[in-house]
Order: C-alpha cells, then structure tokens, then sequence
C-alpha cells in the first residue's frame, strides 16, 4: 500500500498541465490545490483548471483510441434491428454534471476512459418522460409526491405502476449519447451561475431580495457540438420517442439554467429524411428551382434518378440543356434522330458526338445503370438499326450502338408482352431472334403460359 501511494505522488507531482485526458487532467492532477504555501487564494486553482479546459482539444491519441472505439459502436448500433440511431447538435451553452463532485467546486459530464463530454442515457430518458408528463396529457402524469407513475410511463420508463404498486422495467433503453469528435472542437467555455441569496441557502436568513448575488465560475459545454444517439425497443416507441424528444430538446432543453435558454439541441435529419425531402423537392421543382437544386445537389447518386425522371418530364430547352447533359444524355440522341432525317450511319454519328463526353460522365456517375437495358437506349438503337438497316459488323464497328446494343437479357419478358414479342419474332431485326426460347425459358413467366409461348414459338 505504501508503494503504491508513492507511485500516485510521484504521478500527481508531475507537470500534466497539458494531459491529453481532461477527466484525467480534472479529477487527479491537481497537486497544488490543498499546498497552502502555493497560494491564500483557492480560486487561482479553479481559474487556472477554467483556463485549461477552454482551451483544450483533443489530442491525436484520443482522437485514435476514442475515435476506434466511437466508430465500434456506432456500427454495431447502426446494425441492430431494434434501434433508433441519429445525431443531436447543441444550439445553446449546455450546462451538465454541475451537481457532480469536484475538487473545484463545479461539476461536469466527462466518461471513462477517454474523458470526453457525453450525455447520459437518464438525462434524455428523463426529458421525454418529463415532456410527456407536462404536455402529454392524463395517461403520461407522474405523481410530484410518490414515486407512483401512470401505466404509460412504467410502460415505457419503468417505474412503480399505480395499478398495484409494483416496479417494472421500462421497453426502452436510452443509452449513453456519445460525442463526435473533429479538428475544432473546443468543448467548454467559461460560465457564471450566480447565487442570489448565499445567506438563505446557508440557513441564516429569509430570500429577502437584499443580498448581492455572488457569481460562481462554472465551464459550460458551447454550442455546435453533435452527439450520437441511440434508443432501443420497439420500432413504434422509438419513433415516440425521437419525435418527443426532438420537441423536448428543443423547447425545454436538458441541463441547468434551462428556464434561461440553455440546454437546448437540435436533432439533425437522417441522410435517408435528407434525401425523401430533397426528392419531394425535385419532383415539384419548376426549371429555375430543378437548375438551383442540381447545382446543389446534383452530385448526389441517390438523387440522380430523380433528376432523371424530373428532367425527362420537361420539354428539352437551351435553357435545361446543361441538366439533359448531365442526367438524360440519350434523350438528347433520342430527339436529335427522331428530328432528322437520319439516312446514314454519319449523321448519327454527328447527333452523337456533340454527347459523347456527357454520356461517359453520365456512366461514371451511375455505375449501377445498365445502359442497354434503359428504354432510351433501347429506342435509340431500334430506330437507328431499322431506319438504316444496319448489319450486325456495323453494329459491333459503331461506338454509340455497340454501348447500347441490348440483349434478351436487358427485355423484361412478362405475362403482358409475350403475346407481343412472339407475335414481331420474324420482323423484329433485334435481338436475334435465336436467342427468345432461351430468354423465354429463363424467364419468371409462370409455367404454364411459358409452356404456351415455347409451343408457338416452336
């Protein structure tokens, strides 16, 4: 025991002034504080701990092991069946863990081991439970004076039920918010809390309103610092959960000094609520917002068929040129053949060219498109095979048909366009018509009008 005391002297007499662990750096090394011949006046040692914690940032380590070990758990979370997962970020000073002892005499929410700002599942389970039991009606109110709640809350909180006064567990679990860490972040800033009557709060007199108030030095987290969120339970709690919770974080916020404007965050839209809206967006966009939106957003390949469809609804103008470029380059051949006379393998070639750059970005940016089995493309390839009765080298020597020749296997074969494709086998020119009983046997026809269709073609 005694060599172990040693060894915490030696490491607390040590010069840890820029420890890369806060927690660390709040809780132990503060060798000086109980020195009386280092100063009379103790405040220097919560001033200087304000000081530095202000001013830190995290350190590359951290930044490794706590960044390791944030992106283990965001990708297990992301995976489970049974949760909610999104992110928070806060748009006030947030006040959390004043309550928790400290040497200095202010309190804040730091986890182990990395010593990084966090917030507690209870500290969100108890927003959403408060919320409700303020504005969700005479299911959700709790008892101010028993630990007796309504079957709503036990429900989903847990608690002592009114019903027979026994305890439950509650079907949602909140855990631990964790905090993204970046280049930039600076946590805490300086604060104040002021007493208003020290005297009544020592016992010694009424609040009278004739005391000056003392502040109290106190670090606050800032604004603009977003945290991960998971709630689990089932998917229809959760959704009540996040939408009184984002209500809950917003409005009455988390925290002290809440009834003054702190504490509050906001819960940030998922990629997948981006994108839905953004697709809302698109559909309805007149030509002034769909060029404002692609500008802005053109890029992303979730949105791209959207674009696609949004454009292709649209008369093609100079004025949407640029965005039949970018996300429907074969309409643009498909207008410019239909146009013309087309009388010769040249004059395609010249309606292509002006395209060809566009089509191989439009290529790039969607690599899931099969080109050939788009209806486009298809046109494009059955008008220009038949108006100029082309050969199958012609074919195969052609940059533009060679890309779009399709396949039986780019035809979706179904109960509706059998009849049809069965029908045109001697005067269709493409696809061979060699290739249709294989494609008809390999198709999801159901098996007696395959049997059928196999008999005609036969």
């Amino acid at each position: 025991m005694i060599a172990i005391r040693k060894q915490h002297e030696r490491f607390v007499a040590s010069d840890f002034t820029s420890c890369g662990n806060l927690g660390l750096r709040l809780d132990k090394l503060n060798h000086n504080i109980d020195d009386p011949s280092t100063s009379t006046d103790k405040s220097i040692h919560k001033d200087r701990m304000l000081k530095v914690m202000s001013g830190f940032k995290s350190s590359a380590s951290l930044k490794e092991s706590y960044g390791y070990a944030f992106d283990q758990w965001k990708s297990i979370m992301e995976k489970q069946a049974d949760c909610e997962s999104f992110d928070i970020i806060s748009t006030t000073k947030i006040l959390l863990g004043t309550g928790n002892a400290s040497v200095h005499e202010f309190g804040v929410n730091l986890n182990r081991p990395w010593g990084v700002p966090y917030i507690s599942g209870s500290t969100l389970k108890g927003a959403v439970s408060s919320y409700l039991a303020e504005h969700g009606g005479d299911s959700w109110q709790t008892s101010n004076t028993s630990s007796i709640k309504s079957d709503f809350q036990v429900e989903l909180f847990g608690g002592v039920r009114e019903a027979d006064n026994k305890a439950y567990v509650g079907s949602v679990i909140f855990n631990d918010a964790w905090i993204y860490l970046n280049s930039k972040d600076n946590w805490f800033t300086d604060d104040i809390i002021n007493v208003h009557h020290p005297k009544y709060y020592g016992g010694s007199r009424l609040p009278d309103g004739t005391e000056n108030p003392i502040p109290v030095k106190i670090a606050a987290l800032n604004p603009n610092i977003k945290f991960f969120v998971t709630i689990q339970g089932e998917k229809k709690e959760r959704q009540l959960i996040k939408s009184v919770l984002r209500m809950a974080l917003s409005k009455e916020g988390i925290g002290g000094k809440t009834a003054v404007g702190y504490g509050r965050f906001e819960v940030l839209k998922s990629v997948e609520e981006q994108n839905a809206e953004l697709l809302e967006q698109i559909s309805s966009a007149n030509i002034k917002s769909l060029l404002q939106l692609s500008k802005e957003k053109g890029n992303i390949a979730a949105l791209s068929q959207a674009f696609t469809t949004a454009v292709n609804l649209k008369t093609l103008t100079k004025e949407l040129l640029p965005l039949y470029q970018k996300f429907s380059p074969l309409k643009i051949i498909l207008i410019g053949i239909k146009a013309s006379s087309l009388k010769s393998i040249e004059e395609l070639n010249r309606i292509y060219k002006p395209v060809k750059e566009s089509l191989k970005r439009f290529i790039k940016a969607n690599p899931d498109i099969r080109l050939s089995k788009t209806t486009d493309a298809q046109k494009i390839f059955d008008y220009a095979v038949n108006k100029l009765n082309l050969t199958a080298d012609q074919i195969e020597t052609n940059s533009l048909l060679k890309q779009i020749a399709y396949s039986w296997e780019d035809i979706t074969i179904n109960e509706d366009n059998i009849d049809q494709i069965i029908e045109t086998r001697s005067t269709r020119r493409w696809p061979p018509a060699q290739g249709l009983k294989e494609a008809i046997e390999y198709s999801a026809l159901p098996p007696d009008i395959k049997e059928l269709a196999l008999l005609e073609l036969e």
